[in-house]
């Protein structure tokens, strides 16, 4: 689940530890789930929070994620928490603290990825030039090794097939999704930088042009 404002998170949480459907703020659910955790009950059951993408939770002073897991360093709390990340560079002093241990699983191989795509592509191979899942799984091992990256990357090559009406993927509707998707992060770019940003961009850009 992907969080616009990342606070609601305590509302997920809150509810589905509570059991509460009730509508509630995500600063009283945050309020609520600290002075529950403050307190010692011996008749709640031990909870496992699992946190997936939680560089979503990522903001200035990390105190969304400070507050998550200083749950665990209360030992009434009963509570342990499993967090993924892509990217998030935990801080060493909130992992040390809290006696929690680092996990690190390296990225997938090119052949790993065109190994997991043909499994999941089991019945279509006939419309799918084995080239084009190649090129696919070389061009996302090269960058971030990312598999639903490329499976984003051949949905879009699948899709570009259709609407060119082939009868067959190929390389070249795979590399026409590559740089679509590249145009895209590069538009992104431009627009989330600040004025001056802005300005030096545009400078370099003319001294290279």
């Amino acid at each position: 689940m992907e969080y616009i404002d990342p606070r609601k998170i305590f509302v997920d949480i809150y509810k589905q530890i509570t059991e509460n459907s009730n509508r509630i703020s995500p600063a009283a659910a945050r309020r609520r789930l600290n002075t529950m955790f403050e307190m010692a009950d011996k008749n709640r059951p031990p909870i496992i929070i699992l946190i997936d993408e939680l560089d979503q939770l990522c903001t200035k002073k990390q105190e969304l994620i400070y507050d998550i897991f200083n749950w665990t360093s209360v030992e009434s709390a009963r509570v342990s928490v499993m967090a993924i990340a892509n990217t998030l560079d935990l801080p060493e002093r909130l992992l040390s603290q809290r006696g929690a241990a680092r996990i690190c699983f390296q990225p997938y191989e090119f052949q790993e990825i065109e190994r997991i795509i043909h499994d999941r592509l089991k019945g279509s191979t006939n419309a799918i030039d084995e080239a084009a899942v190649q090129i696919a799984a070389r061009k996302v091992a090269a960058v971030t090794g990312d598999l639903r990256k490329a499976m984003d990357l051949l949905r879009r090559a699948i899709e570009i097939a259709i609407e060119k009406g082939a009868k067959k993927l190929t390389v070249e509707h795979v590399l026409c999704a590559t740089r679509e998707a590249s145009s895209t992060l590069l538009v992104h770019f431009v627009k989330i930088l600040s004025k001056h940003s802005l300005l030096v961009f545009k400078a370099a850009v003319s001294l290279v042009s």
